[in-house]
């Protein structure tokens, strides 16, 4: 068990971790940070803004070890209602406080003052579990209104909040001057974020700490395989079923292929809305033989999936990392990515894997095709790549730093007066 900061409680290394919408398709990272968490010495408690819809509820394994341990901030109970306005006469100086926080991300450009006071309720309702569990502070997964819920909960219940930045700023809802400067601590994932911090909000750079979210390595490792496969290449790729995500470049490619005479397989896994779509241009480009849409798969699936392919292609219009390169690197697949700002972070282009630019079937083609003819080249590419994530990129790395920072923010909350006993009941 790793060493705990001397003088703090077991209650005062806790923490409430605030998570949207959890746990859900996409929530695979999350749930990687919160066991490296827990391995660093801190006790986690889950809470979301409100339940996933059915369509949008994570099939993972983990699901069944959190769904039943999760508190949700909305919908409320009906006796909340009441007691929130009880609450409010009673507190009249924080209820302003609120009101005046709200007014302030009202003009530095978030939604209107009325949506804003609307997370009060569902602030409340977190303010109280808090002060339930002893916790004094809350770590939020995004800069959305998770963050403007947990930052009322904070004037509400006299607690502290930081916040991870998994995306472009802009983003967010907006608000991002008001909400960041009331953040103990900022957690972006790229090194190009924390760029972006440094430009737009110089004034919280002092307090921004870059944190890759990553893959755990000691679970994700090559399987024991053979020489390298000849003959049909064997593509996966691994997304939501977006335009965003540019799963149709990925399938012109393989027309382009199969026109040149290639013997190439695409699968294609995740679940969305453009699943019709996608479906469609399959038969058009009369490629049925050579790609399939494999829907939403568990993460023992997708693994399965990566040990079975060659190369990992994703053609994503915009990526902020890309956990799915981490885990294909990791686990031996060279992979083929664009050139997106998180994908050039995480790829190093001709040792690791193949950038090529946005919304390119041909690069695409001509990438997977010099991949297809040199099965040396993946196989180096392959062992430079799992290198890289093992240096780079194992989910402890950003857990560590993470949960460094946290203790420190605890250690400080414990030397403060804590009034949330009488203004959060």
């Amino acid at each position: 068990m790793p060493r705990v900061l001397k003088g703090i409680s077991d209650v005062q290394n806790t923490i409430v971790f605030l998570m949207p919408e959890f746990p859900g398709h996409t929530h695979t990272w999350l749930w990687r940070e919160i066991c490296g968490l827990r391995e660093f010495g801190l006790t986690v408690h889950l809470a979301s803004t409100r339940p996933p819809k059915p369509e949008d509820k994570a099939t993972h394994a983990f699901v069944t070890e959190t769904e039943d341990k999760v508190f949700y901030s909305w919908p409320p109970k009906v006796s909340n209602v009441p007691a929130f306005a009880v609450w409010c006469l009673a507190h009249p100086r924080r209820s302003a406080r609120c009101v005046s926080y709200a007014r302030a991300l009202s003009r530095d450009g978030g939604k209107s003052i009325l949506h804003n006071l609307a997370l009060a309720l569902p602030a409340w309702r977190l303010a109280r579990r808090c002060r339930s569990l002893g916790v004094r502070h809350i770590h939020v997964a995004t800069p959305a209104n998770s963050l403007i819920i947990a930052q009322i909960a904070g004037i509400i219940g006299d607690l502290t909040c930081d916040t991870t930045i998994n995306a472009r700023l802009e983003w967010w809802g907006g608000a991002m001057r008001e909400k960041l400067g009331r953040c103990s601590v900022i957690f972006p994932v790229a090194d190009w974020m924390r760029k972006q911090i440094a430009t737009e909000y110089p004034e919280v750079l002092a307090r921004t700490h870059v944190a890759r979210h990553g893959v755990d390595t000691a679970a994700w490792e090559p399987a024991p395989d053979a020489a390298p496969r000849t003959g049909c290449l064997r593509v996966a790729s691994v997304g939501r079923l977006h335009p965003a995500k540019g799963h149709d470049d990925l399938l012109r490619a393989v027309h382009i292929l199969i026109h040149r005479g290639r013997n190439v397989m695409l699968r294609i896994a995740g679940g969305g809305t453009d699943r019709d779509r996608l479906y469609q241009m399959i038969q058009e480009l009369d490629i049925a033989g050579h790609a399939t849409l494999e829907g939403p798969l568990q993460e023992s699936d997708v693994r399965a999936l990566l040990d079975a392919s060659d190369v990992f292609a994703l053609a994503s219009h915009a990526e902020a990392l890309g956990v799915v390169f981490m885990e294909a690197m990791a686990l031996g697949v060279p992979v083929i990515a664009t050139r997106t700002q998180g994908a050039q972070e995480v790829v190093e282009d001709g040792a690791t894997g193949l950038l090529v630019d946005i919304k390119s079937p041909d690069q695409i083609a001509q990438a997977i095709e010099s991949l297809l003819v040199d099965p040396e080249r993946r196989t180096s590419m392959a062992a430079s790549g799992l290198q890289r994530v093992r240096d780079r990129f194992d989910s402890r790395v950003g857990a560590r730093i993470v949960s460094d920072q946290i203790k420190s923010i605890i250690s400080q909350n414990a030397s403060r007066p804590n009034h949330s006993g009488r203004t959060a009941g």
